[in-house]
């Protein structure tokens, strides 16, 4: 097997690497707001939602831990997500989207809106499918 093969076909490779640049492309769109495109995944999860358990979060978006701990801390700090012990399990935290969280994910939206539809005029819908059963199916492994 030759360096070649290892750099056109491997699977981890290429995945990283489209993933590296559409985030920088998602990342620059939410500049504005000061978000990276990972915690702009966050107040998804979390939308909709009174509160969602930190272990369930990690689990929804395939973040391990210590991630989502790392991301949390400086939304918390802004005042965008309130970390409360869960009622249910005082072991667990769970977090939720504060009135101001709210609000900024209200305007990161349009920003990743924005974004959204310049990269899926980038695919026709035949390519983006196939994209996104793919992307499923490898998640699911």
């Amino acid at each position: 097997m030759t360096n070649r093969y290892v750099d056109v076909e491997c699977v981890v490779q290429n995945l990283r690497r489209a993933s590296r640049l559409v985030s920088r492309r998602y990342e620059q769109a939410l500049k504005p707001v000061n978000l990276t495109a990972s915690q702009f995944t966050i107040f998804q999860s979390l939308t909709g939602r009174k509160g969602l358990p930190q272990g369930r979060m990690a689990d929804i978006l395939g973040f391990e831990q210590t991630t989502l701990t790392r991301l949390l801390k400086p939304l918390e700090k802004r005042g965008l997500v309130l970390i409360e012990p869960n009622p249910k399990d005082r072991r667990e935290k769970t977090v939720r989207l504060t009135k101001e969280g709210e609000a900024l994910f209200k305007e990161a939206k349009t920003l990743w809106k924005a974004e959204q539809e310049k990269s899926l005029d980038e695919l026709n819908d035949e390519e983006w499918q196939a994209v996104k059963g793919a992307l499923r199916k490898l998640s699911e492994i």
